[in-house]
């Protein structure tokens, strides 16, 4: 019994249709694949984590340096004057 469409075969129907020695030689070449495929999902998955932890870290930083100004001194009613002038960062950018 052949396939419908040899083009389509996949290795576990090679497998199927194959006999002795290239059955085994097959049936290895799909685990050592399996496994590989398994090994790249796990690393994916880490390298995922990881870039999240990143992109946390980078946001707490900005955060540290460009922190959200509400009010730090006391200001009149109405008075709409920023005490460290435009954005929002603390650090002085003329010299």
């Amino acid at each position: 019994m052949q396939p419908q469409n040899p083009a389509n075969a996949t290795i576990s129907d090679c497998i199927t249709y194959a006999n002795g020695k290239e059955k085994q030689k097959l049936q290895q070449l799909k685990n050592d694949l399996e496994k590989e495929i398994n090994e790249l999902s796990n690393r994916n998955k880490l390298n995922q984590e990881l870039l999240i932890q990143s992109l946390q870290f980078v946001n707490l930083s900005l955060d540290l340096f460009m922190p959200e100004i509400d009010a730090y001194n006391y200001e009149r009613p109405g008075q709409t004057s920023q005490p460290y002038g435009e954005g929002r960062s603390f650090f002085n950018s003329k010299v």
